[in-house]
Parts: C-alpha cells; structure tokens; sequence
C-alpha cells in the first residue's frame, strides 16, 4: 500500500529504536517536516541503509547522522545517511558510482545495497553515494516531494 510518509515521524522512531538497541553508537537526526510518497518497501530501504552503516562498522567513537531536507529547486527531497566508520568496499561502491544496474550481483550477500537501488528505483528516486573515505561514508536518497493534501 502506497501512503505519504512523514520523514521526520518515520526517522524520529527509528532513531529511538537505534538508540535503545546501539546506545555506544553517537545518533544524529536532522530531518525537516517533509512528506514523501512510499509503501513499506521504501521503509525497509532505509532500515537496510542504516543497519549496513551499524554492521559494518565497529560501534565505539561510531557516528551516523541521517538528514531530511528539501530541495525546492529539484522538487525533491534529499535524505542523507552519514557515517564515520569505514568505507563500502570498492566491489559494493561500483553500482552506486556508474548507477543503477537491473542485475543483481551474482554474490548473494552483496545484494543489500542492490536491493535499496531497485526499491529506490521504483519510487523514481536515486540512491548515490557522495563521499566514500576512510573518514566519511556519506549515501543520499532522493525521492520526489509530495504534497499530502
């Protein structure tokens, strides 16, 4: 079922459910009130996101910002996952530097950043990733705006 999502409700309860279960993980949430169009497969995208930047990292002096932002200019808004753990390997960066591919990879445990694409994909957005360093992983989601009127 395709519904408005309210960013900043959706993020706000996700970040307390992360604080209670990774309270040596330093959480930020910067999200304006801004509403997109999704089903719960997009939800599942950016659980996905964030638990890729808990898993993959070691938790002690771990920072992972999420931002929700809009972009007048765009129509759309930009949601941004950062952290400071370490950066995606070069083989799970590859589609998210050349773009998205229909193909799944054929490592089945590769699949999960594969996975957000396509449903991001299918909402007419875009995943990207803006920095990839030994200090700063930064993802950013686009979607369209939407009005819930």
């Amino acid at each position: 079922e395709t519904r408005y999502r309210d960013t900043a409700g959706d993020s706000e309860l996700a970040k307390d459910e992360c604080k209670n279960n990774y309270p040596k993980i330093n959480w930020e949430l910067e999200c304006e009130n801004v509403f997109i169009m999704g089903d719960k497969s997009l939800q599942r995208a950016f659980d996905e996101l964030i638990d890729n930047a808990v898993r993959h990292n070691s938790h002690d002096g771990l920072d992972i910002t999420v931002s929700a932002s809009e972009n007048m200019a765009d129509q759309q808004i930009d949601i941004k996952i950062i952290d400071t753990g370490d950066p995606i390997p070069a083989v799970e960066a590859k589609p998210l530097i050349h773009g998205y591919d229909p193909d799944p990879p054929a490592d089945a445990e590769k699949v999960g950043l594969w996975e957000v694409q396509t449903i991001i994909d299918t909402h007419q957005g875009m995943l990207t990733l803006e920095e990839n360093s030994p200090e700063l992983t930064m993802l950013k989601v686009s979607l369209p705006l939407a009005d819930p009127q």
